[in-house]
């Protein structure tokens, strides 16, 4: 399920509480109206979300939606957050959602869990995990169930808001994790082309570079930077004819540098890119550095 542009969801928190409960508790197989996270403070609790078996210990925490049957239950005495929320809504107030939630027979709890992901603008999408493990959530949690609890005025709009910090943040850890285990590869692919954006490189030069098959490297690259590489490459060569153009270095010399063929096809490429000829750009006389915009 796609869940929306991180810059365009307006989230709303519908029941966020702190309890303790103890072992044996059973909150029984069901789906729910919402979106539901839940993490533990102290103890240990099992998650059947469909054919997927997860064990939540100190820490750790879920997250599932209305799309897959689940079980919840306390394997010990525990102390958790349980919140309960919409990625997108247009209006702020909790609905709680106790009413719309549905009771099933153990035979219907099966199935494959749903994906979920959010699109960050320039980076691509994000798979939202169903169990993670992230502290720096915590005191979010707490602020959320605080103002929850005590319903002060505005309460609602000051719930959005801690409910965006906690998913952005959330989001953002995962992003980062996403991006450190494949960059390092995709580092070697950055440097030809940031190096050497004369060069032609093909998909297949590039990928070979990183150790990827071409299809992969394309899909990794444009998840992780927002464009293709020959994009990339296409910016890059347009930010050093910027530079060389501010250099008052000559057309013939731009295009020879940057392997254009011709002048005209280096002009051509230029306006397409810019807006501007290359000698309207350099009337302009745009300071060093200002037109230095690094690719998305």
């Amino acid at each position: 399920m796609f869940l929306g542009n991180l810059n365009k969801l307006l989230p709303t928190v519908n029941f966020a509480s702190r309890t303790a409960q103890s072992a044996g508790t059973d909150f029984g197989i069901r789906v729910i109206p919402d979106f539901q996270l839940f993490h533990v403070i102290h103890g240990k609790a099992v998650l059947r979300l469909g054919s997927k078996v997860y064990t939540i210990l100190d820490g750790g925490a879920v997250f599932y939606g209305m799309d897959t049957a689940h079980q919840l239950k306390l394997l010990a005495n525990t102390e958790f957050y349980s919140m309960h929320f919409r990625w997108d809504s247009p209006q702020p107030d909790p609905v709680h959602p106790a009413y719309q939630i549905r009771y099933l027979e153990p035979d219907q709890l099966a199935g494959v869990p749903s994906t979920h992901t959010v699109e960050i603008p320039g980076r691509g999408t994000v798979a939202i995990p169903n169990a993670f493990r992230e502290p720096v959530l915590e005191p979010l949690f707490e602020k959320i169930v605080n103002e929850y609890i005590q319903e002060k005025p505005g309460y609602a709009f000051m719930l959005r808001g801690l409910l965006m910090e906690l998913l952005t943040v959330w989001i953002r850890q995962l992003s980062e994790k996403d991006a450190k285990s494949d960059d390092w590869r995709l580092s070697k692919a950055m440097r030809a082309l940031s190096e050497e954006p004369e060069q032609n490189w093909s998909v297949e030069e590039l990928a070979k570079l990183c150790g990827y098959h071409p299809t992969y490297f394309t899909k990794l690259f444009r998840e992780r930077f927002g464009v293709g590489p020959k994009h990339y490459l296409l910016e890059n060569r347009t930010k050093v004819a910027k530079r060389m153009l501010l250099e008052n270095k000559k057309l013939e010399e731009i295009a020879e540098r940057l392997q254009y063929g011709s002048i005209h096809y280096f002009s051509t490429h230029f306006k397409k890119a810019t807006g501007l000829t290359p000698s309207e750009f350099r009337q302009q006389g745009v300071p060093p550095g200002a037109e230095e915009l690094e690719p998305k």
